[in-house]
C-alpha cells in the first residue's frame, strides 16, 4: 500500500504537509497506481488501525484506504524549519473476533511548519523594512524560504486605517497561496506589524477579516493609544500642507489624523472588538526604548 497526501478539498496533487496552527488538514489517500488494492470483501477480513508517531496533531482514519490529519496547534520548540511526524497504517489479517495474525504496518510521513507570516510595515514606509529579519528567520533555520510575505502598500502609506487594513486580507491570501506552492496547507497566519502595520494587523481582525485565518498577531512600536505626533501635525496642519506643496511631498494626512491621540479613529480601534471567533487570537505588544544623548 502506498499513500499521497492531498488537500481536502479542490484539485488532488500531492503535498507535504501542514503547518502547526490547529486546523489546517491533509487528507492520507491511497494511491491506486502505485498500490496493490485489496478487495473490496477485505474490508471484513482485515483490521485497520492508524498510529501517530509522535504526539503532534490527530489522525482520523478507520479505513485503509482514507485518514485525515489535522495539525498541532502549537509548532514544537525547536529550532528548525519543519518537524517530522508519521501517520503509520497497522492491518492485520483477522482470524476470529478476538485472534489476529500477520500484522503489517505503512508508514506515512507528514511534515510540519511553522504558520507563515505576513509582514506588514508602516507609515510611510514600505515592504522592504522588513527584508533584513526576513531573511533571517530563514538563514537561522526557523522558516523555509519563499513562505513568509512582505506586504507592500506603500502606494497608500499615508492613507487612512480603514482604506489600509482591508489589505492585511490580500497579505494573508498570497502567504497561503504560497505555502501550497510549496506543498503545504497552511489556513492561519502570523501578523507582523511595525508601527501603523500593527493598527492595521488589529483593525484587520477586529473587523471580522476572513473567518478564522490570523494565528497570532505580533505588533512592535505600535501606538495602540495614538501618537502624540498626530495630534502636533494635524494641529500645525495648515503650516504642513504648505511645506507639502512647497517641496512637492505628495503627502495625505489621513493616516497622521487617524494616528492622533483622541481621533476617532483610535477610538474605534480600542472599542470595537470583533466577533466571537476572533477573542482567542493572542496578542503580543513589544516596544522598544531608545535613549537619544545629545553632544555638549
Amino acid at each position: 500500500l502506498v499513500y499521497k497526501l492531498v488537500p481536502m478539498e479542490g484539485v488532488r496533487y500531492d503535498m507535504l504537509g501542514v503547518a502547526a496552527d490547529g486546523i489546517s488538514q491533509v487528507r492520507l489517500v491511497l494511491d491506486p497506481e502505485a498500490s496493490k488494492v485489496p478487495k473490496s470483501e477485505c474490508d471484513n477480513i482485515y483490521g485497520f488501525e492508524w498510529v501517530l508517531s509522535k504526539d503532534l496533531g490527530t489522525i482520523d482514519g478507520h479505513s485503509y484506504r482514507e485518514a485525515v490529519y489535522t495539525a498541532p496547534k502549537e509548532y514544537p520548540e525547536e529550532n528548525t524549519p519543519s518537524v517530522s511526524v508519521e501517520a503509520t497504517l497497522y492491518y492485520m489479517q483477522r482470524m476470529s473476533e478476538s485472534h489476529s495474525i500477520g500484522r503489517k504496518s505503512v508508514p506515512v510521513k507528514i511534515e510540519i511548519i511553522r504558520p507563515p507570516v505576513v509582514f506588514i510595515h508602516g507609515l510611510g514606509d514600505k515592504a522592504t523594512c522588513w527584508y533584513d529579519l526576513d531573511q533571517k528567520l530563514v538563514n537561522d533555520g526557523l522558516y523555509k524560504d519563499g513562505i513568509n510575505f512582505r506586504l507592500d502598500y506603500s502606494a497608500t502609506n499615508t492613507s487612512s486605517f480603514s482604506t489600509n487594513y482591508p489589505r492585511v486580507g490580500i497579505g494573508i491570501r498570497t502567504a497561503q497561496r504560497r505555502a501550497k506552492q510549496k506543498g503545504f496547507v497552511a489556513i492561519k497566519c502570523d501578523l507582523v506589524g511595525h508601527s501603523m502595520g500593527g493598527i492595521l494587523s488589529r483593525l484587520y481582525v477586529q473587523n471580522g477579516g476572513e473567518s478564522n485565518n490570523v494565528n497570532r498577531i505580533i505588533t512592535v512600536n505600535t501606538p495602540h493609544a495614538g501618537s502624540e505626533f498626530g495630534d502636533a501635525v494635524m494641529a500645525h496642519k495648515i503650516i504642513v500642507g504648505n511645506l507639502t506643496r512647497a517641496f512637492y511631498w505628495n503627502l495625505n494626512l489621513d493616516a497622521i489624523r487617524d494616528l492622533a491621540v483622541n481621533s476617532e479613529a483610535i477610538a474605534n480601534l480600542n472599542t470595537i472588538i470583533g466577533n466571537g471567533e476572533n477573542h482567542d487570537i493572542p496578542v503580543y505588544a513589544l516596544a522598544t526604548e531608545s535613549n537619544l544623548t545629545l553632544p555638549a
